[in-house]
């Protein structure tokens, strides 16, 4: 597949963003020669330090989790069509400690100039973020429904927080 990308503003691509995040997303990270990606569902996007900002939510016991730990980017690749479900459904239930989600979902990792991390070349949409502060969260401080509701097991989430460095469209097809 020939993939043209144009450099777009974030700003004139947020709403399409938070819209799909619902369906799922895929938060891409390297280290080392290791990638993986996994699907994620919740993110925060806005400004920061006065810098666009897309914060991701990785759970402690995820595979991506350790990889992020060592990385200095990330990625986020949105599928703007639906044409996607397989693969954002595999990449949400398989652990790339098990499996080389790209390999075993026939999805093509892209490199970007400049950019040390792949994106999912299928999608139309890309964030490239370098990882500008994380924070693991704090029990105490979350509200007690969600941490008896989403916590049951004890696995919180880090936040990594990255200043937005490129957002790139597909131009290649008609979106």
């Amino acid at each position: 597949m020939d993939v043209k990308l144009r450099e777009v503003e974030f700003e004139e691509v947020q709403d399409t963003i938070l819209k799909q995040l619902k369906k799922g997303v895929f938060l891409t990270t390297k280290s080392g020669e290791i990638s993986n990606t996994m699907t994620i569902a919740w993110a925060i996007s806005g400004r920061m330090w006065e810098e666009n900002s897309f914060a991701v939510a990785v759970r402690h016991s995820r595979y991506t989790f350790e990889l992020m730990e060592k990385s200095e980017y990330f990625t986020v690749s949105i599928p703007k069509r639906d044409t996607m479900k397989e693969e954002l459904a595999f990449c949400g239930t398989v652990s790339g400690r098990d499996q080389n989600k790209f390999e075993e979902n026939g999805i093509t990792a892209k490199y970007l100039t400049g950019c040390p991390v792949p994106v999912i070349e299928a999608c139309e949409l890309h964030v490239v973020c370098k990882i500008a502060y994380k924070q693991s969260m704090d029990p105490s401080l979350i509200k007690a429904d969600y941490v008896k509701d989403r916590y049951k097991t004890n696995d919180y989430h880090t936040l990594y927080y990255g200043e937005v460095i490129g957002v790139y469209e597909n131009s290649s097809q008609a979106l």
